[in-house]
């Protein structure tokens, strides 16, 4: 079946065995890829966003726990260098890792290794100056 597996340990709150199984849940009838990270309504029972730059976007301000100190996922002085991040690491890591993977031909899985190295000169150049990729806190 493939995708994320959930244990005994961290059970799927609505009961799955797997990501394809709370997919098939929450959306039946879904063709496509069943891919993490996936924010859910658990109230609703439905999918809210499967995006991790939208998920981060939607928790940013967001309580937990009993302490309510507010989270500050994307905060405004930072967020263009955010989304020129987020542009460029999707693009060059994530998507260039995925192409690898499903690369059938050499000249195809050359070139998105070469996306890949490249986003990783490019993290290795500011993490070699800062902490974070963007900002100074976590």
């Amino acid at each position: 079946r493939g995708g994320w597996i959930f244990s005994s340990a961290q059970p799927d709150p609505l009961g799955s065995k797997d990501l394809r199984e709370l997919y098939d849940k929450l959306s039946p009838g879904f063709k496509g890829r069943c891919t993490a990270p996936l924010l859910v309504d658990l109230k609703a029972r439905k999918i809210v966003s499967n995006e991790s730059s939208d998920i981060v976007r939607m928790l940013d301000g967001a309580t937990f726990g009993s302490d309510k100190e507010r989270l500050q996922l994307y905060p405004a002085d930072l967020a263009n260098q955010i989304d020129e991040t987020n542009e460029w690491v999707y693009e060059l890591l994530n998507n260039g890792c995925y192409r690898c993977g499903f690369s059938t031909q050499q000249a195809s899985y050359d070139k998105a290794s070469a996306d890949v190295r490249h986003g990783l000169r490019r993290c290795e150049e500011v993490l070699s100056v800062q902490d974070y990729l963007c900002g100074d806190v976590f």
